[in-house]
């Protein structure tokens, strides 16, 4: 491996766990500002680009605090990311993914949406409230 490739693997790990802190889920128990899910309490977490650096620490962060994850990623990454602990698939190639979660929407909705890959789709996010649980989190700013 590069060291190129060695020295961003830190900075993907900070960047999904940042991430996650911000959306009120914190992966260090002692300073979590939200109940994290529990098998009693899962809660769910949509990872656009699971097979992307900051969203494969993604995954298993999300999974180390309970979330049931979906993720998308193209076919030929499927297992891969499958093996990093996403529960479910979607391949971005096949269909646009606001179509597939408007197809099939999660029950529950997802508690948060988590962008790894840096989509210029918004229809992820203007059709939303269909898969999405919007909640009343406090301002983490």
């Amino acid at each position: 491996m590069s060291p190129n490739i060695l020295f961003a693997l830190p900075l993907a790990a900070s960047t999904a766990t940042q991430a996650l802190r911000l959306g009120g889920y914190d992966p260090v128990p002692s300073r979590t500002p939200a109940p994290a899910p529990s098998p009693d309490n899962q809660q769910s977490i949509f990872i656009n680009g699971g097979s992307t650096s900051v969203g494969i620490y993604a995954i298993q962060l999300a999974k180390a605090l309970s979330f049931h994850v979906t993720t998308s990623a193209s076919a030929r990454n499927k297992s891969f990311v499958r093996s990093v602990g996403a529960d479910t698939f979607l391949d971005y190639t096949a269909q646009p993914i606001a179509e597939q979660l408007l197809a099939n929407p999660p029950n529950p909705p997802f508690s948060m949406v988590f962008d790894a890959a840096g989509s210029s789709d918004t229809a992820i996010y203007v059709k939303s409230d269909v898969y999405v649980n919007v909640c009343d989190h406090q301002s983490l700013g």
